[in-house]
């Protein structure tokens, strides 16, 4: 039961919303940790309020999954740091998933760098900003993620590579097949050796 007091509303904390009312929409409190607070319209929609969570930043070793993304997340944000691999390819990569587990195909995005010379490539199994990243090549670098409606995702990034003094950039596309839950960060068939990610989302 929700207590008020002279200066706060105390919403105990639950999985779900309730069930819905037509012309009644909910607020409630959802057993994130921490928690968050949602709005719920009367066709069941889910909208989480306000604020931004910050993940635990991780020590590139391997393919790296984020899980526990809840639902009504209209943003999300992947930072990386001098982040490197062991071998050549379009890093790093990244993709949504859903309860089912991660997404690798539909993915419609193209990714290029400029300087000294322009080349540009399409993928459909991930996001990528990188471009013909080499071996060793230090990165840094940011990809946006923004949900426009039911289950559709856009992307735009970009990072560097401070020893070839080029800039690459990555836009795209998904339509999921249900709420995106999680995200992985890939070293595209390479291993990582050296930097730390984390994201950021709300």
């Amino acid at each position: 039961m929700s207590k008020i007091t002279g200066a706060s509303v105390f919403i105990p904390e639950g999985s779900a919303a309730a069930t819905d009312v037509a012309g009644s929409s909910q607020i409630w409190t959802k057993q994130d940790v921490p928690s968050s607070l949602y709005h719920t319209d009367d066709a069941g929609n889910d909208y989480r309020l306000g604020g931004s969570t910050l993940g635990t930043e991780i020590d590139l070793t391997s393919a790296t999954t984020f899980t526990g993304i809840p639902a009504g997340v209209n943003w999300i944000d992947v930072s990386f740091r001098d982040v490197s691999t062991d071998g050549t390819g379009d890093w790093p990569a990244v993709q949504l998933g859903i309860a089912s587990g991660i997404v690798t195909s539909g993915y419609a995005m193209t990714n290029t760098y400029i300087a000294p010379s322009i080349s540009l490539a399409n993928h459909t199994d991930a996001f990528r900003c990188g471009r013909s990243m080499g071996a060793g090549t230090l990165t840094n670098g940011i990809i946006f993620l923004r949900h426009m409606s039911g289950n559709m995702w856009v992307m735009m990034g970009m990072n560097n590579d401070v020893g070839n003094t080029q800039i690459h950039f990555g836009v795209g596309k998904l339509t999921l097949g249900g709420t995106c839950t999680q995200l992985k960060i890939d070293p595209d068939g390479n291993t990582f050796d050296d930097g730390d990610a984390n994201i950021l989302y709300g």
